[in-house]
């Protein structure tokens, strides 16, 4: 056995065994129990940031979705397979989308302009630069960088919203709202951008909040 490999078995032994003398039934009685999430997560695969372990969250909590720069792409059978599972199997109302500062796939929309995989992946949050470009190019860099990715959660919030799985579950008087929120890596600290989407039970439109500011995401 390889010996990387190997640490990552033996550091999860040593998990399972900490978390049996403390309950001896505690893999028993998750095993048993169907899981209930209380949140649908969005989030960046960057290694330094897994959900459960920055939110001090246990195993069945959070149904995690993760991949460059926490894009939400609505023709993605993947996610809208997930989303439909967890909505309407698992009955889960509370969407959170997290970005993070210092985001690899931001500078990437910022400083590339290749034909590669990663840049075609990235396309939704390329618009959002380019749409924003005199703003966000009249900023110092960290502040740039740190502002598009506030705006690409928000774009993200708003792609989520325009799914017909959502959609239908409003439709159907299901309670379910959208949240941004974005991670400092330097400080440890989620910050809520004050922008979420819900349902509004008289028009059954989605009712959209968010925080003040000049430069928006693209609402297209």
């Amino acid at each position: 056995m390889p010996e990387q490999i190997k640490e990552l078995i033996d550091k999860n032994h040593k998990w399972a065994e900490a978390k049996k003398a403390k309950d001896p039934d505690y893999f028993k009685n998750i095993a048993k129990k169907p899981q209930k999430p209380k949140f649908i997560w969005i989030g960046c695969s960057d290694s330094r940031l897994p959900p459960e372990i920055i939110t001090q969250s246990n195993l069945g909590e959070i149904f995690v979705i993760r991949n460059i720069a926490n894009q939400f792409h609505t023709t993605d059978l993947s996610v809208l397979s997930i989303f439909e599972y967890a909505i309407n199997h698992l009955h889960v109302k509370q969407i959170v989308v997290c970005g993070h500062y210092m985001c690899g796939g931001v500078k990437a929309s910022i400083t590339n302009n290749d034909d590669s995989v990663v840049d075609h992946w990235l396309q939704d949050l390329n618009e959002i630069y380019l749409s924003n470009k005199f703003q966000l190019d009249d900023k110092p860099s960290k502040e740039r960088e740190n502002l598009l990715s506030e705006l690409n959660v928000k774009k993200q919030v708003r792609n989520i919203a325009a799914t017909n799985i959502v959609k239908k579950a409003w439709d159907n008087g299901v309670n379910i709202v959208i949240h941004g929120l974005i991670y400092d890596l330097e400080t440890g600290l989620i910050k809520d951008l004050n922008t979420f989407v819900r349902s509004c039970p008289m028009s059954k439109r989605p009712h959209v909040q968010e925080c003040p500011q000049h430069i928006q995401a693209s609402k297209t």
